[in-house]
């Protein structure tokens, strides 16, 4: 089964975060977290207390998949990191997918990823992102890039996520036991 990666800062949105990770589980992919802060404890969004799996130093030799980026303040608070710059390179360089939710897909645009494509994200930032933006769309997958709109809308982005990288049956299967 494939791995991803999950990015989980200081007030990262709960629900982005917290139920894309419980559901990729769910659908069987081994999910893992890492932070951009100094300590592997963060507070979310609405103060959830969370314990992270990795310090960003520590991510930099291992191997997944796929990298997801959920919204919510802390993205305005890392905007300027060269970390986060050179970790979406290296996913897009590497031919992986990265699926970017809310604010998140400011940090694709922040390294061009988003220039002539197709696109969706909150609507308070899109004046920002060079690119398509699709007003209605809920999830947009564009060439290994998928973004979506907000907190909203995460069961969508999650079964994008699983069309791409997993299977039909996977889908299927996580839709039946959550009783979808």
């Amino acid at each position: 089964m494939k791995k991803g990666l999950i990015l989980l800062n200081n007030k990262v949105e709960d629900v982005e975060a917290i139920a894309t990770q419980a559901l990729l589980r769910r659908a069987g992919f081994k999910i893992d977290s890492f932070t951009l802060e100094t300590t592997k404890e963060i507070k979310t969004a609405y103060n959830q207390k969370l314990t992270v799996d990795y310090l960003y130093d520590e991510i930099k030799d291992k191997n997944y998949d796929f990298l997801i980026l959920p919204g919510g303040g802390h993205v305005f608070n890392w905007l300027e990191n060269s970390n986060i710059d050179n970790l979406v390179k290296k996913y897009y360089n590497d031919n992986k997918l990265i699926a970017a939710i809310c604010a998140a897909p400011l940090f694709l645009n922040k390294v061009e990823l988003l220039k002539n494509r197709d696109f969706t994200a909150f609507p308070d930032v899109v004046s920002n992102i060079k690119g398509n933006f699709i007003k209605d769309a809920k999830v947009v997958n564009d060439n290994n890039i998928i973004t979506a709109r907000s907190a909203g809308v995460v069961y969508d982005f999650v079964y994008e996520i699983i069309k791409e990288i997993g299977n039909e049956t996977v889908l299927n299967e996580l839709k039946k036991s959550i009783v979808y």
